[in-house]
Formats: C-alpha cells, sequence, structure tokens
C-alpha cells in the first residue's frame, strides 16, 4: 500500500453528554483545560477506523472465506 490516503474530516458529536463520567460534560472538562467534553474513546475509534475501511474495504475485519 504506497498511495496516500485521501483527506478525511469528521466534526466529532459527544454522545455521552449525560454520562456519570462527568469528562464527557463541557463544563467539567474545561476546568480541566479542554475546549470541550470528552468525545467517548469507542466514537474516536469508530471516526479513525473509517478512513481505513474506505482504503482496504471490509475483507480483512469479515469472517467469510
Amino acid at each position: 500500500m504506497t498511495s496516500r490516503l485521501e483527506p478525511y474530516r469528521v466534526q466529532a458529536y459527544n454522545t455521552a453528554k449525560l454520562s456519570e463520567n462527568k469528562m464527557h460534560d463541557d463544563t467539567v472538562a474545561r476546568r480541566f483545560g479542554f475546549s470541550g467534553g470528552l468525545v467517548p474513546g469507542v466514537d474516536v475509534m469508530a471516526y479513525m477506523d473509517a478512513p481505513a475501511g474506505y482504503k482496504v474495504g471490509p475483507a480483512p475485519f469479515s469472517s467469510a472465506g
């Protein structure tokens, strides 16, 4: 794989604002120096996996054949 990936942009959406973990809350996260509440790791992983999936397709992750 020598070709470059095309730019991929996404605007993260915090799905856990009401979570018991208050680092997902904008106000609490700002007190610790963040610009807003932290987006849950599972969401970040999904955002990061998308470009690889577009590049290599689903085959490496498929249970078929």
